[in-house]
């Protein structure tokens, strides 16, 4: 029988440990004091390409028109509220959050604002914002001589 060794990494541990012991605290403190002033913590996907930062949320239930999207000095902010789900209801499981949210995102690059473009389709927004040129990694092609 062949045993592989697979290398330990702690820190994948200790990020996990982290983003659990949020979520307990969060819906420890949701259940607790209610939802009322209560924001939401809206998780996203971030990545970069060569020519963009892209930054995905998923926001099911709500139309573009009722999700905000601000870009201001290096801050990509978006905002809006989920909605309240069925009242006058027992509910054997509640687990789907509604209300407020408001996330914000430090970009940290420069990008070119004038094209910054959102779009949402089937409850996933998508906000790109182009890089700025001199950002852009370039590729040097070495000569020979």
């Amino acid at each position: 029988m062949a045993r592989t060794l697979v290398r330990w990494d702690p820190w994948t541990d200790l990020e996990t440990l982290r983003h659990e012991m949020d979520r307990v605290f969060d819906e420890s403190l949701v259940r607790r004091y209610g939802r009322g002033d209560h924001h939401i913590h809206l998780p996203v996907d971030a990545y970069a390409t060569a020519d963009d930062l892209v930054v995905v949320v998923a926001l099911p239930g709500l139309e573009a028109g009722d999700v905000e999207v601000v870009f201001e000095g290096d801050t990509l902010t978006i905002k809006g509220e989920l909605p309240a789900p069925i009242e006058n209801v027992d509910y054997l499981v509640q687990e789907r959050r509604y209300g407020p949210f408001h996330r914000s995102i430090n970009v940290g690059v420069p990008v070119q604002t004038e094209k910054i473009s959102a779009t949402f389709n089937r409850g996933l927004l998508t906000v790109t914002l182009p890089k700025v040129e001199e950002v852009k990694p370039k590729t040097i092609q070495v000569k020979v001589q």
